[in-house]
């Protein structure tokens, strides 16, 4: 199938960073395949400095079959994988590049085993531990992994917990005299505008107030600014409404505060941040445990080749003198650890041929308010063009506003 202008743009772009926003149906794997087939006919690159990554090795396996039929057994000489295995392919190379001996990573525990190891570290937590009486450790584990996968350190994890406590104490002391005024009931056509009145655009004056736009630690702002943020889309929403309702800012109100023994409201999450300390010291013993026993898992398929990039100059080096280029699918799916991983690798070079195509239905990356789109993380760090494949793209105006500039 012929490739239309802008689907042409992108394959025959690889001046520098290249941004390629493909809705559903916009043939992506065709594009990248394209793409490889034009870089090996232009250029003189050798097919082992092309890396493709994919998210799952079915993608990774396709991609490569549909480049066989293109460009024959040279194909098989580029590397197109999944984060994972690229992981586990530096990984590799690093045991050979080192001058004293690495652990072996061969291959990752199983969840059952996770758990087995979490649920005894958990019980030799103090009594006294919130998270000690948590019956699953599934629920655990799943926490370690959102945090990892959110490049916060244990020690992130404290100041966040403690500065959390903190704003607590504040938003209570000057958020008690509006709560006062929140009726247990509301009902009446015009309840929208007294509560508006008496309590919404009040709450939201003294949150402005409070607000810092400054965060807490990479992107994680503190409570005011979510709140903030939060109360004010929410108003917004109602003074556009034909029919404004009470309903979502009360429940908005209500799931972050709630009244104690004298009638008071304050912030009803103070144990959340109690479990924050507790998690990163869990994680603490999780990590030490699996170093003393020669474990991995999942995760530290990208977490050690990060460590491992990051911390040796000249491997990094070694590593990205092998991708001239660089191409990556579904890039609205990655997560912080592995951004951070092709960052490591891409920087090395002063305008590095790296292309990330992704669509609109975002999955945005959560932790206390911070909302980062991987595509606009990776517009705003490489500097990178912008091509919109559909004239009808249904993307954020922000990246729209990018591709215009």
């Amino acid at each position: 199938m012929a490739l239309n202008p802008k689907q042409q743009a992108a394959v025959e772009y690889l001046d520098g960073p290249l941004l390629v926003l493909a809705g559903p149906g916009t043939g992506k794997t065709q594009l990248l395949s394209k793409k490889v087939e034009y870089i090996l006919e232009h250029t003189d690159t050798d097919p082992s400095m092309i890396l493709c990554i994919t998210f799952t090795e079915a993608g990774a396996k396709n991609m490569k079959e549909r480049l066989r039929s293109m460009i024959g057994q040279v194909a098989d000489q580029i590397d197109i994988m999944t984060f994972h295995s690229f992981g586990q392919k530096i990984l590799n190379q690093y045991n050979l590049f080192a001058n004293h001996p690495q652990r072996i990573f061969s291959n990752p525990i199983e969840e059952v085993l996770q758990v087995k190891i979490i649920s005894e570290l958990q019980s030799a937590l103090p009594n006294s531990y919130l998270i000690k009486t948590e019956r699953n450790p599934k629920t655990l584990l799943k926490s370690f992994q959102k945090i990892r996968l959110s490049k916060l350190s244990t020690n992130d994890l404290r100041q966040i917990a403690k500065q959390n406590i903190l704003d607590m104490g504040t938003l209570n002391q000057t958020l008690y005299p509006v709560l006062q005024n929140l009726p247990e009931k509301t009902s009446g056509k015009n309840a929208f505008s007294k509560l508006a009145e008496t309590v919404y655009l009040p709450m939201l004056e003294k949150l402005g107030e409070l607000k810092t736009n400054s965060p807490i630690i990479g992107q994680i702002y503190p409570l005011a600014d979510i709140l903030y943020e939060q109360l004010y889309s929410l108003i917004e929403e109602q003074e556009k409404a034909d029919r404004p309702s009470v309903k979502s800012i009360n429940a908005f109100i209500k799931k972050y505060f709630s009244k104690d023994q004298t009638g008071k409201y304050k912030f009803s999450a103070t144990s959340n941040n109690q479990r924050l300390l507790e998690l990163a010291e869990l994680t603490e013993n999780y990590q030490k445990y699996l170093a003393e026993h020669g474990l991995y898992d999942f995760n530290d398929m990208i977490e050690v080749p990060i460590n491992y990039l990051e911390q040796d100059i000249d491997f990094r080096r070694k590593i990205a003198q092998n991708y001239l280029y660089i191409m990556v699918d579904e890039y609205q799916d990655t997560n912080p650890s592995q951004t951070k991983l092709l960052e490591l690798i891409a920087d090395e070079q002063e305008s590095p041929a790296v292309m990330a195509v992704g669509d609109d239905d975002q999955s945005i990356f959560e932790f206390q308010g911070a909302r980062a789109s991987s595509l606009i993380h990776f517009k705003n760090h490489f500097n990178a063009k912008v091509i919109v494949l559909t004239d009808n793209y249904r993307s954020t105006a922000e990246i729209l506003q990018f591709s215009r500039e």
